[in-house]
């Protein structure tokens, strides 16, 4: 991965870690599956571990940068479809036009998406998914969950990633390409794990011995800064669910 999409990443990480020391958010408070996520996370910081992190170290490693970044690329122009259906979702008419706008002009002047040439032409990147369209529309988060494999996650995002897959266009495509979907997947997943390596490095450093901790708490405000688009009202807590919301959960 380029040097300049790593240090976006890093960025990131110490947007979070500023964040998380300057809220003062009770994790009990959000987490009654705690022993269950905790175990959970386990499970999937070992396979990552053991499979996953040496994966994408190795791709990496053996991967030339301009054909990492061209893939990379390839998967971002495929992403922004369903992103241009969630701004839309959302009322969000000029992001969803910009959106489908990057669609066309990077799968033809950027070689079926290789080559981001849309960036160039003032039409801006996007991230929305459906679990923020849920959240636009008013759906409260549910506790905190760690989904196997998939990782941090709550209710209402857990319910927006069946539906943010159903509607991914790799999973469209499985129709037509059967085996070569999974080997396209495949990469795909991997292009995501390099994405986080340099973040990996750093968990331990920063996390003060509770990774499973700073990874939530993370994950809650990220979760609130992008339904908002980066101005979340005052008044609400970062992962939008007071002790009375969660009380009210736990009774359905």
């Amino acid at each position: 991965m380029s040097k300049k999409y790593n240090g976006a990443c890093l960025c990131l990480l110490l947007f979070l870690i500023q964040g998380c020391a300057s809220t003062g958010m009770n994790p009990a408070a959000v987490d009654p599956l705690e022993r269950y996520n905790r175990k959970m996370y386990k499970i999937n910081e070992n396979i990552d571990a053991y499979f996953m992190q040496p994966l994408a170290l190795a791709y990496r490693d053996l991967m030339p940068d301009s054909i990492e970044k061209g893939v990379h690329n390839f998967f971002s122009n495929i992403n922004d479809l369903p992103i241009a259906l969630n701004n839309l979702f959302q009322l969000k008419f000029k992001n969803a036009a910009s959106d489908v706008g990057r669609v066309l002009v990077n799968s033809t002047l950027g070689f079926a998406g290789f080559y981001d040439p849309a960036s160039h032409l003032s039409l801006k990147k996007h991230d929305e998914d459906l679990g923020q369209t849920l959240g636009f529309w008013g759906v409260r988060t549910g506790p905190y969950v760690v989904l196997p494999f998939f990782g941090p996650s709550n209710v209402r995002d857990s319910f927006g990633l069946v539906g943010d897959t159903l509607t991914d266009p790799l999973m469209l495509a499985n129709w037509y390409l059967n085996r070569e979907y999974y080997a396209v997947s495949t990469v795909k997943y991997i292009d995501k794990r390099v994405a986080l390596l340099e973040i990996t490095d750093m968990l331990d450093e920063v996390s003060m011995g509770d990774n499973y901790g700073f990874v939530k708490d993370s994950y809650l405000q990220l979760r609130t800064f992008k339904i908002y688009d980066g101005n979340p009202p005052e008044e609400l807590s970062d992962d939008e669910l007071s002790e009375d919301d969660l009380e009210d959960d736990m009774e359905l």
